[in-house]
């Protein structure tokens, strides 16, 4: 991270963190410092992992809070970290393909905020799939073909 700050390959045009950066972290397993190893991760004590963080952030605070909304809000050790942590390297394992390094986390509303007892967004299973209906905002991490962790009613009740 400090070799990108230094040379000012961080950001692209648009001040967002560049592919090149997001690879080269997963590379180095940043994306599944939580995962269990048995999935590719490094299994990292939570100390330890916010020890790392704190670190993180005084070089980039904007990558430092990537890595917390992956492990602690949003992939964390549910079982779209398998495939989340298997991507790092390229590879599959537990028969996940190798797609995305990072997942995105869906839960701000608009009249709700992050409030969960405020949720209108709700999943109705038809069939054998669940349907979605409502609004989110702020959705970290968005962008087409990533895994989404999305907070919302089901059977009317809040996530547990």
């Amino acid at each position: 991270m400090r070799r990108h700050v230094r040379a000012k390959t961080l950001l692209n045009e648009q001040r967002k963190i560049t592919d090149m950066v997001l690879r080269e972290l997963g590379d180095v397993g940043y994306w599944g410092l939580l995962v269990d190893r048995e999935y590719g991760g490094s299994a990292a004590p939570f100390i330890s992992f916010a020890r790392f963080l704190r670190q993180m952030a005084t070089v980039d605070p904007t990558v430092a809070g990537l890595a917390w909304c992956m492990a602690c809000i949003g992939a964390g050790r549910s079982r779209a970290s398998v495939r989340i942590a298997c991507a790092e390297s390229g590879t599959t394992c537990q028969s996940w393909p190798a797609v995305s390094v990072l997942s995105a986390f869906a839960l701000t509303e608009p009249c709700a905020g992050s409030d969960l007892t405020a949720l209108k967004t709700e999943a109705k299973l038809e069939g054998d799939h669940y349907v979605v209906n409502g609004e989110k905002l702020f959705i970290t991490n968005a962008i087409a073909g990533r895994t989404i962790g999305l907070v919302c009613l089901i059977d009317k009740k809040p996530p547990c």
